[in-house]
């Protein structure tokens, strides 16, 4: 299991960037949300959704993220350089840490959820988190967990689509 930060430090591909954070409660969930603002990369990072594949990181793209205390997930919501939104990550995580109210931290339980911009929910890497079990990486304790939060998080993200989409944008727009 991989230990990620908001600031995302550990990130080669990112080689410039601009970052806020500050506090938040979506949903009346405590937590941080910050603004990554992506000026320079080794290369752009491109991904596959269903009709195609999209740019979610380059030079000129930004990145919202929101962390809540006691959540099961972390949110990342990626704009292009024209500040279109272009999807909304969940990682599937152990709940945050704080201890670093500047840059919270997670660790991914591999399993995640993508709500694209047709409003399409995609579920991902669910084999990661097989093999991860199967490996003895995690146990079945952890493994429980991450379904759980994921059957959750999905039932929740069909109901409230929208809502996240205006909340993730409302927050680009505040934070620029």
């Amino acid at each position: 299991m991989k230990t990620k930060n908001m600031k995302r430090t550990a990130w080669k591909r990112l080689l410039e960037k601009e970052y806020t954070v500050r506090d938040c409660a979506p949903w009346g969930h405590p937590g941080r949300e910050s603004l990554l603002k992506i000026h320079r990369v080794t290369a752009p990072l491109w991904v596959k959704e269903g009709y195609g594949e999209i740019c979610i990181a380059d030079a000129g793209h930004t990145w919202v993220q929101v962390a809540c205390h006691g959540q099961p997930y972390w949110l990342t919501a990626m704009f292009d350089r024209k500040g279109q939104f272009l999807q909304i990550y969940f990682d599937i995580a152990k709940p945050p840490c704080f201890d670093d109210a500047d840059d919270p931290t997670f660790v991914d339980l591999y399993l995640d959820v993508v709500l694209t911009s047709q409003m399409e929910l995609v579920t991902m890497d669910r084999e990661e988190l097989d093999a991860a079990l199967q490996s003895g990486e995690i146990d079945g304790e952890t493994y429980d967990f991450a379904l759980q939060a994921w059957e959750t998080l999905l039932a929740w993200l069909e109901v409230h689509k929208t809502e996240i989409v205006d909340y993730v944008t409302r927050v680009y727009t505040e934070l620029q």
